[in-house]
């Protein structure tokens, strides 16, 4: 998953799968907006966030501020940090 937050007033973030991440983010008054990763039927385990939910996620919080993400996933699966990266410094 992947993490989001603005920086005025309450924050939003959208948050990787960590507790301790999740808990001092609420603690610190921050927002959780979550991105869901896919999910592959056949091998039964999580994937990583698809840049088209990350970017359609975006849209629909123009006050975020910042990206935090798993990467690579407690199973060992990567998303595209690359294109996160360029998509978080838009």
């Amino acid at each position: 998953m992947i993490t989001m937050e603005i920086c005025s007033g309450r924050i939003k973030r959208s948050v990787p799968a960590d507790c301790s991440v999740i808990n001092a983010s609420i603690i610190a008054g921050v927002i959780p907006i979550y991105v869901s990763p896919g999910f592959d039927e056949e091998l039964d385990l999580p994937l990583g966030v698809a840049i088209r939910d990350l970017i359609r996620t975006i849209k629909k919080n123009l006050d975020a501020k910042t990206i935090l993400t798993n990467h690579p996933t407690y199973y060992g699966i990567c998303s595209d940090l690359d294109q996160i990266v360029e998509i978080g410094h838009k």
